[in-house]
């Protein structure tokens, strides 16, 4: 019985460790997409997003602001513990993205119209650059 308990602990922190980045180092672009999909769905972040529906700028926008919020904490954090220096840049700024598309949500000084062109004025060809390296390397 010890022998089966040292068994599945010694597994436990093995796998914990393996996701947590410590120990043997950083994360393959394998593993970071896996620990992105896996901390995704903890968070239940595609469900939510397919239960909400597409909200207009001058309405209540809190689930909006909690799912980029919460995605960009993901991604930040999937961003720390990659070894793939190309994934690395590029949940840095998809995630940097996310990060700063929350904050202008939640902006309640600025109109509908204002947030809008901000929002606009995110998608540059280094951002879309990005979210197809995020998206080609995940195999989203």
């Amino acid at each position: 019985m010890i022998k089966k308990f040292s068994t599945a602990a010694a597994v436990t922190l093995l796998t914990a460790t393996a996701l947590s980045g410590c120990g043997s180092g950083k994360l393959s672009a394998e593993d970071t997409c896996a620990l992105i999909i896996s901390r995704f769905g903890e968070i239940q972040l595609n469900q939510r997003i397919e239960n909400s529906s597409p909200t207009p700028l001058d309405e209540d926008l809190t689930e909006d602001i909690s799912i980029m919020s919460d995605r960009a904490l993901v991604l930040s954090e999937a961003a720390e513990k990659t070894k793939d220096e190309d994934l690395k840049q590029a949940l840095i700024a998809v995630g940097g993205n996310d990060s700063k598309t929350a904050q202008l949500l939640a902006n309640k000084d600025l109109s509908a119209e204002e947030k809008s062109e901000h929002l606009m004025e995110l998608q540059t060809p280094r951002l879309l650059e990005a979210q197809e390296t995020y998206g080609t390397i995940c195999h989203l």
